[in-house]
């Protein structure tokens, strides 16, 4: 290991395959200035609003350096070796401290996108700390960010948390999922447990990701009366509730817990309901699967559908070998989407589920395995 005694902070660079992280020059402040007006940009960092070009120079020329000239941290200015361009911002910053913990940052300007760029200036900054002694490098990324989730885990970083109320989504305070890589890890990138699953479809019904626009329908699925007779929880879904659970839906399929599907009539387009997959015991390759339905889809046979569209992707992409359901000992209709979907019914666990108005009731449990 180096250590950073010979380190010239003012003028140090780091090289990959691609780019050149080096210290920022005043004739970046144009290319600076285009790329945080950025919508994508402004929305995650504090950047002053509208953002000109006195700040961009500002930046360039003072802010941008202030770590390098404190001695803890290298901030830089990406660009591509062969022309020296402008694509994007990284920084290392670094507590020399009793703890020995660097950070990364990065931001890619709109017209760099898409080529791998900050992955590649990640594991760059990393291996620069790494061969100078740090231990440990942490990434810090809002839950909604699913960009910057999948820069962590393709740059080898592992999701070890969530922060409350940590970073900022645009003018509010949000919560941060961190990640951190030690110099003693594998090479990246990250193993993913769920992949992605793009729509699934049998030309009746699709499967899809969950994600923005299904706040309302989510909403209205969740709070029909039926889908509250047979609810766990003594409540309804609030707006916010179902703008949280949409939002978090990048994060957790990315994490390898959860699977969040919408159910999607293909003859409209529309959302007729939601199938959710949690990995409840990883190690064993088990997951639970749970569904509902809006009221003008139901008696159609979409919820079975859905299932064994959600069912066979699991088996084939996941390396999930068993899939469980349960449904109270009285939801007949629940009972007949999963024998419908092909799971067998396995028993009654007594007093197992919680009912909305606050009791508790059997619930029969059904099980699904992986084809042999």
């Amino acid at each position: 290991m180096k250590g950073y005694a010979a380190v010239d902070w003012r003028t140090e660079q780091v090289r990959t395959a691609r780019l050149l992280l080096r210290p920022w020059r005043a004739e970046d402040a144009a290319p600076v200035r285009i790329a945080c007006a950025d919508p994508s940009i402004q929305r995650w960092l504090p950047l002053p609003r509208p953002y000109t070009l006195a700040d961009a120079e500002r930046w360039v020329t003072d802010e941008g350096h202030a770590n390098r000239r404190a001695g803890n941290g290298l901030q830089c200015a990406i660009v591509g070796r062969a022309d020296d361009r402008v694509v994007g911002s990284a920084a290392l910053r670094m507590d020399r401290g009793a703890r020995p913990v660097a950070e990364v940052g990065y931001w890619i300007s709109p017209w760099a996108r898409g080529r791998g760029y900050a992955t590649e200036a990640a594991v760059g900054l990393c291996e620069w700390a790494f061969a100078h002694g740090t231990p440990r490098v942490e990434l810090l990324a809002a839950v909604a960010n699913e960009a910057s989730q999948r820069v962590a885990y393709a740059a080898g970083f592992r999701r070890e948390g969530v922060l409350r109320s940590t970073v900022q989504d645009g003018d509010a305070w949000t919560d941060a999922v961190v990640f951190g890589r030690l110099a003693t890890d594998g090479p990246p990138p990250t193993r993913r447990f769920l992949p992605d699953a793009g729509e699934l479809s049998d030309g009746v019904v699709a499967v899809r990701r969950l994600g923005p626009g299904d706040e309302e329908p989510l909403m209205d699925e969740r709070n029909d009366a039926e889908t509250r007779r047979w609810s766990t929880v003594p409540r309804s879904w609030s707006a916010e509730e179902c703008r949280g659970y949409v939002a978090a839906t990048a994060s957790l399929w990315l994490a390898g817990t959860e699977a969040r599907f919408a159910v999607v009539d293909v003859a409209t387009g529309h959302y007729a309901g939601s199938v959710g997959l949690r990995v409840t015991l990883p190690a064993f390759r088990v997951a639970e699967i749970g569904y509902g339905l809006r009221a003008a889809w139901r008696g159609r046979g979409y919820t079975a559908r859905a299932l064994r569209l959600v069912s066979g992707w699991a088996f084939e992409r996941t390396g999930l070998v068993r899939l469980e359901l349960g449904t109270a000992v009285t939801n007949v209709a629940s009972q007949r989407v999963a024998e419908a979907a092909g799971f067998r019914r396995e028993g009654v666990s007594a007093r197992r589920l919680p009912t909305s108005d606050g009791g508790r009731t059997d619930e029969i449990r059904y099980g699904l395995a992986a084809p042999t």
